[in-house]
């Protein structure tokens, strides 16, 4: 009985998970129209010039840090191409943040905490000019939460588990 209760328990994660995913990903996508900024073109092109050869720091100038470049040239390679291609693999690629932090935290934190604070999170930067934009500022947003949740975990447990210390290095 104990058992069926925990694959009940985990089905519903997952469910968890995935509505989420497609939630994030249909809210981000209503925002797709936004203008266009100079740095997000900046790394869709490097993204772009990776994918033929061109190499970061030798025969492509950037300013920037190279972690946009590579995912831009990762998205490239499946295919993106203009500003909507690339925006559409961005948001994908923020909802699936989402969703592994949801499957990571749900457990500790509660299933409503954890679906609800990325909600809030995108209904918060659909208002703010070029918050919507493929930067790399998204993904530290993400990893500031991640780390302020494994601080609450192991401030209540006063355990840092394998797995905490792998997702902080990170």
């Amino acid at each position: 009985m104990q058992q069926s209760a925990q694959k009940q328990n985990l089905r519903k994660t997952y469910f968890g998970a995935a509505a989420l995913f497609v939630l994030c990903f249909a809210l981000l996508s209503m925002t797709r129209g936004n203008v266009y900024f100079m740095d997000e073109m900046d790394n869709f092109q490097l993204g772009l010039q990776m994918t033929k050869g061109g190499v970061l720091y030798d025969t492509l100038f950037s300013q920037h840090m190279p972690l946009m470049y590579y995912i831009c040239a990762v998205m490239a390679k499946l295919g993106a191409h203009t500003v909507l291609e690339f925006r559409m693999a961005w948001y994908a690629l923020l909802s699936l943040c989402y969703a592994a932090l949801y499957l990571r935290y749900a457990k500790i934190f509660g299933r409503v905490s954890m679906f609800l604070w990325p909600l809030f999170y995108i209904f918060s930067i659909t208002t703010v000019f070029l918050c919507t934009s493929v930067l790399a500022e998204q993904l530290q947003a993400i990893g500031m939460v991640m780390l302020a949740l494994e601080f609450l975990r192991f401030y209540d447990t006063r355990t840092m588990p394998l797995s905490s210390a792998v997702c902080i290095a990170v």
